[in-house]
């Protein structure tokens, strides 16, 4: 099957950098994305299923305590950044 996309150059140029990136040609890595083999997992956000996922295998209690710390600086307003980027990490 062949489907014909017009692309902003920029998004254009972004996939085929990342396509490089992976050793795979336009194409494939387009189908890859687009099948969920091959994305970048640092840059997709968790689908619901994925989610769940996480949630069912637990958090070790260390980090739960982390959590719930960093939760109350948000509350408390008194986040710095290193923080809150930690923060939504952990989310």
């Amino acid at each position: 099957m062949k489907i014909v996309l017009e692309l902003p150059e920029a998004l254009e140029r972004q996939l085929r950098e990342e396509a490089a990136r992976h050793g795979l040609s336009l194409n494939q890595y387009i189908v890859d994305r687009l099948t969920d083999k091959s994305a970048d997992q640092k840059n997709v956000p968790l689908t619901e299923d994925a989610l769940l996922q996480k949630i069912n295998l637990g958090i070790e209690e260390e980090e739960w305590n982390r959590f719930h710390a960093l939760v109350a600086l948000r509350k408390s307003a008194r986040i710095n950044e290193a923080a809150q980027q930690e923060l939504t990490a952990v989310v």
